[in-house]
């Protein structure tokens, strides 16, 4: 359970603890929130880890009176939706800063919210509605080809390319080249393109825990597997226990192992 507690308020609904991070990187405590707006300091707010922008918003709407939908969460230059960041490890507080949206793009987000196609005419929005990272993510996910109408800052952001590719949008379509080196795109885009590995980075392509997802879902994409990876029983045994024509792209030492040729054969 998460508190908020708003400066202005006489009363402390809840201490405030520093934030703790595991070696890993990922939270391993409470998180504590400083929300800051153009003006100056707004609250605090203490939560768990994995909590949601979302979230986070309804706390500042109980803590200050500002509505969800006229808050835009900034870290740094960076606007977040979606789960929080994982924070540098030794971090112990976050500094947020609020942006209250226009009431043009108040009017946006609840015509898409709403999934009004007619009235959601993106091509005609201004600038700060196509620079609006939760109204455009909001438009991709009603129609993957709103993305173009994004601003070029939008376009380059990951969120907004993996939004797209989960409503089925051609990886080439949507995807720049920095995009591939991006492994939370790669595992979107394995997802429905068989042939998406062949794209990205070698890298991506060597990267065990991908490259396992991507075979699980068609082992033809063994073929665009970094060698190191044909090569790997697991991954190989994976393919072929699915299709068996997967074994001709593993490598020559695994197509010749009478374990995984038999496995071939019985598919």
């Amino acid at each position: 359970a998460a508190a908020a507690t708003a400066t202005t308020s006489p009363l402390r609904l809840q201490s405030l603890r520093p934030l703790r991070i595991a070696e890993s990187g990922m939270p391993g405590g409470t998180l504590e929130l400083e929300i800051n707006g153009i003006a100056g300091h707004l609250c605090r707010l203490e939560l768990d880890p994995g909590a949601t922008a979302e979230h986070v918003k309804s706390l500042v709407e109980a803590a200050t009176g500002i509505p969800v939908n006229e808050q835009r969460l900034f870290h740094g230059a960076t606007e977040f939706v979606g789960l929080l960041p994982a924070w540098k490890t030794g971090e112990w507080a976050v500094e947020l800063t609020l942006v209250r949206r226009t009431q043009t793009q108040i009017r946006w987000l609840q015509l898409i919210e709403e999934g009004d196609r007619d009235k959601a005419r993106l091509w005609a929005a201004p600038e700060e509605v196509r620079s609006d990272k939760e109204i455009m993510l909001h438009a991709v996910r009603l129609n993957w080809r709103h993305i173009e109408y994004a601003t070029p800052e939008l376009q380059a952001e990951s969120e907004l390319v993996v939004a797209a590719l989960e409503q089925g949008a051609p990886l080439l379509k949507v995807a720049q080249a920095q995009h591939m080196t991006d492994p939370a795109i790669a595992a979107a885009a394995v997802k429905s393109d068989k042939r998406a590995l062949r794209s990205f980075s070698d890298d991506i392509r060597a990267h065990h825990g991908l490259v396992l997802q991507a075979v699980q879902l068609h082992p033809e994409a063994l073929e665009f597997a970094d060698d190191s990876l044909k090569a790997d029983r697991e991954i190989v045994c994976c393919a072929v226990n699915l299709d068996g024509s997967a074994l001709e792209h593993a490598d020559v030492e695994l197509q010749g192992d009478r374990e995984v040729v038999l496995a071939a054969v019985r598919q």
